[in-house]
């Protein structure tokens, strides 16, 4: 399993962001995208971190690197991108 990790991530407006994601729900999935979380950091609620599941990294790079994804940032409002991480999952556990 691949992620990606974008870290820092600020927007205009979180409702009008998230509603403009939702709304993209079926482009993002059949470019490869999987789960979601979306957090903001506890000391500064403006700045927040999203971990995707993708298919794959190149999956990944592909939608979220494309111009079509540039255009779509700055038309809902992100400000500022952060750092964006592409991850690949090595283990997974409980402590049950």
């Amino acid at each position: 399993m691949a992620y990606a990790l974008a870290i820092g991530l600020r927007v205009e407006d979180y409702a009008k962001w998230k509603a403009d994601f939702d709304g993209a729900r079926a482009a993002r999935k059949e470019s490869g995208q999987g789960a979601y979380q979306i957090f903001h950091a506890h000391d500064d609620p403006d700045s927040f971190v999203i971990l995707v599941e993708w298919e794959s990294v190149e999956t990944a790079r592909a939608f979220l690197e494309s111009e079509e994804m540039q255009e779509l940032n700055r038309c809902n409002g992100v400000t500022q991108m952060g750092e964006l991480l592409y991850l690949v999952e090595v283990d997974k556990g409980t402590l049950d």
